[in-house]
């Protein structure tokens, strides 16, 4: 009896032990297996993390060569399109310099006829005013007037051809201008009909025609 319970003690020992060691052994394996798992785990996520580090890289590459592609398509496209809009706006500024020149130059002209042949025509009016003609009417009768009816159709005549040159001049002219210059036309007509026997009148019309050679000066200074 004494040895069965002996035997009994012995077993359980040798249990006990085996346990142990197996408690110790399944807690090594499971540690051991947890790093191996962790351990490949670790590699297979950097060979992963490795992989697309190097599908980034060259994205990244191809995106660089694709944008620098791009970015000197846009500098040809930007010089080309400098260069229009250069040309563009060089013949833009070419038009108006000539349509400036032309219009100076009409202007120039326009200011110039009416000047000159208006003051022909109020010199020749002018003319009349004198006492020649009445010395010329004394010595013979007829005389004075007909040299003031030649007087008048020089006048006349003078009158007619300053206004027909600066038909085609006063294209450019302001609206004043034509205006004032129609009616001293009209107002220097009715006066040689009449005779021009008036020299106030006539001294008003050629301070008129002052008034309005000026402000033409004007216009053209400014237009320079």
């Amino acid at each position: 009896m004494p040895t069965f319970f002996t035997t009994l003690t012995i077993l359980s020992q040798v249990f006990t032990i085996v346990i142990a060691i197996g408690g110790a052994l399944a807690f090594f394996f499971r540690k051991w297996v947890g790093a191996w798992i962790d351990a490949r785990f670790k590699r297979q996520l950097d060979k992963e993390l490795k992989e697309i580090d190097q599908r980034f890289l060259e994205h990244l590459e191809e995106k660089k060569t694709s944008l620098a592609k791009e970015l000197a398509s846009d500098v040809e496209r930007l010089k080309a399109d400098l260069a229009t809009s250069g040309e563009r706006s060089k013949r833009e500024l070419d038009a108006e310099f000539r349509k400036k020149a032309q219009v100076f130059e009409k202007n120039s002209a326009h200011y110039e006829t009416f000047a000159v042949g208006y003051a022909n025509v109020i010199t020749e009016l002018y003319a009349l005013d004198g006492e020649y003609l009445n010395i010329l009417e004394s010595t013979q009768k007829g005389l004075g007037d007909k040299i003031r009816n030649a007087y008048l159709l020089k006048a006349r005549q003078a009158l007619n051809e300053t206004r027909g040159k600066l038909e085609p001049l006063g294209i450019y002219q302001e609206t004043d201008h034509v205006v004032r210059e129609a009616k001293l036309f009209a107002e220097l007509s009715r006066f040689i009909t009449d005779g021009a026997h008036n020299k106030e009148r006539l001294n008003e019309l050629a301070y008129e025609k002052g008034l309005i050679g000026a402000e033409m000066q004007m216009e053209l200074m400014r237009g320079i």
